[in-house]
């Protein structure tokens, strides 16, 4: 049989087809293959390793694709229960992580006598560079504080050993509306994990502001399920109804989008529960625990839907007003099977929003839902009790007092990895005037972010693919749980490397005191923790040694135990909260809604190309910030698509380029978070603008945590315009019959149509 080159591509391509529908024999191909391969196709033979993404919060488990020593491609690993095959593009990006032509492979040192911020650095060897670590740790006696990403995992063993053995103070930055849902879900359920969402198996889902489809919490895994919930085998279409200002990709998505006016979230959801607490729709005990034995005469007739409705800035919706709306809502919750009620994002960005989210998820009380299948299930704690398995981040008064003690003199020197707080808070915090002269400023990171700018010393490390560490997921999926990381090729043989951030810190631990730390390196920290899995003699690997069991761990990228669950939480539900009105600062007419990336985040991967250029699903705008606004509204005022539009807040002022939307809500401006940094590298250096400059510095009344949503604004044309990078077309799908007479309406595109 002759086969061209070409031929012999499209069979290695198609061989499964093309062996069953051709008949071609395997012996065939065998004795046929070229003696000779064209210099142009890889000669190395593949190699595939089981571990963990590094760049996304889901801690997705994930299969690399080694060849000749250099990581080709990454996909989810099927076997790992978190994600079961599916992954972010995020995930992908950890190879520009990885081979990015800007990664710092050495340490560096400011240069003496240069000015923070300059970029003027000096290579140096790791020993002066540990030396300057633990000589100021001795210095300053106890006035150290890490700041990091919020750590679970193996690696928060290490840095909560380490902050013990220096008496260091240890502050973590996450994005604060999670910090507001952390409080809500011990408040209401009891415990500190996430409990999970069985979306999956409910037959009606009703989210506040949570973008879980998007980038809220672990979108990886809750997307799997929404497919599900969608319709599989032997289960009905489930109902989606979601609540939000914006609409964002979870809300377009839903089968019925409530757009309600900013911050009152909450209020809304008190009044569902009066209605199913009046109309007796829900469980009894748990109406009586909510309110105190006396029913909805403990709400009162203010909460009733008639006198909320006017205040929910709701519009009429398919013919139903809102006093309707909200009584269907309702009744869709606690009828026809589980319900699953949860919430997030801008709902916990507004000063009320702990009043809001303890109401939004106690819902789940009243609609029986706790515990039970299709319902929300409370996950089990770690199986390694000196391992953590959730953390959160501070609020932001508790940095604002980090920074204070800055000022003051109380802490002079700094560890920082995993956040950029120099870029997170803007200017509002004050934190480079706060430095000085007199703080040491220690950055562990491969990039040159804003905080690195400002740092004495800069320390790389080893990227995920390159070193060991361990992740607890959280939210887990309703069982134990532990993921492994661990090194699928060596470091640039140009870098000069030790490990990983906690490899750092082990090497810093035993030059101040030999020993104090039991273990020398991450690899030996995490050989121990899942040597004490093979003592539980239980879940996903059976093995005869521990050996053994240390490479089964490693084929399948971690253990779990799916009949470790959870028990049913003995907390008594908190009573029904009284629901405040929002705070906003600004006197401008538009509600200003943060929007986090799906592709950069809120900045932290904003140097990955792939990632810029992702584009968002709502706008297909990649590359720039931008702000979306109501077409209507964008015509009154003169604004067309790429003008150049100046935001002003109380704050300060930015720019942003316009993209006019038909779905924006009146009065609400969504702008794109993750721009604007000082460096980060040639595909982030001052691109766009940094929306935390302009966010007013308002707080939840309860928590202390940011209310980022909590700005008004005002906006002006700059008389500027460039073409808006966009994947889409310029021109709107629209009803030719209906232009006729001068109507304007997106096309609904359904089954059937020919378009």
């Amino acid at each position: 049989m002759d086969l061209s080159r070409r031929d012999f591509i499209k069979l290695a391509a198609l061989a499964p087809v093309v062996s069953v529908a051709c008949g071609i024999p395997e012996k065939e191909l065998e004795v046929q293959s070229l003696a000779d391969f064209p210099e142009d196709l890889v000669k190395g033979k593949d190699a595939w390793f089981a571990t963990q993404c590094g760049s996304c919060p889901d801690g997705c488990g994930v299969i690399v694709r080694v060849i000749e020593g250099r990581a080709k491609k990454i996909e989810g690993n099927l076997d790992y229960p978190q994600n079961r095959g599916k992954h972010l593009a995020r995930c992908e990006a950890s190879l520009q992580a990885t081979y990015h032509p800007d990664r710092i492979k050495t340490p560096l040192k400011r240069k003496s006598g240069s000015t923070r911020g300059t970029n003027e650095f000096i290579p140096i060897g790791w020993d002066e560079a540990i030396e300057h670590v633990q000589r100021n740790i001795r210095n300053t006696q106890g006035q150290t504080a890490i700041m990091t990403n919020p750590l679970r995992g193996h690696l928060g063993l290490v840095v909560n050993e380490f902050v013990s053995m220096t008496k260091s103070r240890h502050i973590s930055y996450e994005e604060m509306d999670r910090v507001v849902v952390r409080k809500a879900i011990r408040d209401v359920f009891g415990q500190a994990r996430l409990p999970k969402f069985d979306i999956a198996n409910a037959n009606t889902v009703l989210s506040f502001g949570a973008d879980f489809l998007g980038t809220w919490f672990s979108p990886v895994s809750m997307g799997h399920d929404y497919a599900g919930f969608r319709g599989s085998a032997g289960k009905d279409r489930g109902y989606f109804i979601h609540v939000e200002p914006r609409m964002s990709q979870t809300a377009a998505n839903a089968d019925w989008w409530i757009p309600i006016q900013p911050g009152n979230e909450g209020l809304l959801a008190k009044s569902i529960a009066y209605v199913i607490i009046s109309e007796q729709l829900g469980d009894e005990l748990y109406t009586n625990l909510l309110t105190h034995n006396l029913g909805v005469t403990a709400l009162g007739d203010e909460f009733s839907p008639e006198n909320v409705a006017g205040r929910l800035g709701i519009p009429e919706l398919r013919g139903k007003q809102p006093a309707q709306v909200i009584r269907e809502i309702a009744h869709k919750i606690t009828s026809g099977g589980p319900s699953v009620i949860l919430g997030g994002g801008s709902t916990a960005a507004y000063t009320n929003a702990s009043e809001s989210l303890q109401t939004i998820y106690s819902l789940n009380y009243l609609t029986g839902s706790v515990g039970k299948v299709g319902g929300v299930i409370l996950n089990p704690a770690s199986p390694l009790s000196q391992v953590p398995d959730s953390a959160s981040g501070a609020s932001y008064d508790e940095w604002k007092d980090i920074v204070d003690q800055i000022r003051q003199g109380e802490i002079n020197s700094l560890i920082v990895h995993g956040t950029d707080p120099m870029y997170a808070f803007g200017e509002s915090l004050g934190f480079s005037s706060a430095l000085g002269d007199n703080v040491s400023l220690v950055s562990v990171t491969n990039f040159l972010d804003d905080t690195a700018l400002m740092a004495d010393i800069i320390l790389p490390e080893a990227s995920s693919l390159e070193s060991w560490s361990s992740d607890i997921p959280d939210p887990a999926p309703g069982y134990q749980v532990v993921g492994i990381q661990q090194p699928v090729l060596n470091p640039p043989t140009d870098a000069n490397l030790i490990g990983n951030f906690g490899d750092i810190l082990l090497k810093v631990a035993d030059s101040i005191s030999k020993g104090s730390i039991p273990w020398n390196s991450m690899q030996k920290v995490i050989e121990s923790g899942f040597s004490d899995l093979f003592d539980l003699n239980r879940g996903s690997i059976k093995a005869a040694t521990p050996s053994g069991f240390w490479q089964g761990a490693l084929q399948r990228g971690g253990w779990w135990d799916i009949n470790a669950e959870s028990e049913m939480s003995n907390a008594t539900p908190m009573p029904l909260p009284e629901i405040s009105d929002p705070q906003f600062d600004g006197s401008g007419s538009f509600y200003l809604i943060p929007v986090s990336g799906v592709g950069i985040g809120s900045g932290d991967l904003a140097h990955l190309p792939w990632l810029q250029a992702l584009p968002d699903p709502m706008t297909t705008v990649a590359w720039s910030t931008w702000m979306e606004i109501n077409d209507k509204e964008a015509e009154e005022m003169g604004i067309a698509e790429g003008d150049i539009i100046e935001i002003k807040s109380g704050r300060g002022t930015i720019k942003v380029t316009a993209y006019l939307s038909p779905a924006a809500a009146p009065k609400v401006l969504g702008v794109i978070k993750g721009q604007g940094h000082k460096d980060y590298g040639r595909y982030a250096k001052e691109r766009g603008s940094n929306l935390e400059e302009i966010l007013a510095p308002l707080t939840d009344r309860s928590t202390g945590a940011h209310a980022w949503a909590s700005t008004r604004v005002t906006i002006n044309k700059t008389g500027e315009s460039v073409e808006i990078p966009r994947y889409e077309g310029t021109q709107l799908a629209v009803d030719p019959s209906l232009e006729l007479h001068g109507i304007r309406k997106v096309v609904k595109i359904t089954k059937g149509h020919k378009h």
